[in-house]
């Protein structure tokens, strides 16, 4: 008998803030997307290189290396560059969003996070043939 089961893509989330990662991984299994948190940076990048998420949901803050760290590790090498990655951030302010251009990241979401901005925004990235633009868009 062969299993018709298709694969749901792999997020790995991580967020300084316990409650913010806890819905996050309550509200992406809802929505066909397989979960794995990290509980920071560092465990995130080895997270990364051994399961190769679809995407990565990241706080640029956190203990032990920052989720701004593990982007530039992940974004500036060539086996992981493509991995896309949405930023959590405080506020859409010009400085914030320099510093996620810099590191490659395609999208950001604001906290509080608006959970239907944030599936489309997951939704928007596995559906376009090329992934940026939104973030160079936004610093104009």
């Amino acid at each position: 008998m062969v299993d018709n089961v298709e694969e749901k893509p792999v997020v790995l989330v991580l967020s300084d803030k316990i409650n913010e990662m806890a819905e996050i991984e309550d509200h992406l299994p809802n929505n066909g997307f397989d979960v794995i948190t990290a509980s920071d940076g560092y465990e995130g990048l080895l997270i990364a290189r051994k399961e190769r998420p679809n995407l990565i949901i990241t706080s640029l803050k956190a203990k032990r290396m920052s989720g701004a760290k593990l982007a530039k590790l992940l974004k500036f090498d060539k086996k992981y560059q493509d991995i896309p990655i949405i930023a959590i951030i405080e506020k859409d302010s010009k400085e914030e969003l320099e510093k996620i251009h810099a590191l490659r990241i395609e999208r950001y979401v604001k906290r509080p996070i608006d959970y239907d901005n944030l599936i489309m925004n997951i939704r928007n990235l596995f559906s376009e043939s090329e992934i940026g633009g939104f973030i160079e868009e936004a610093l104009l």
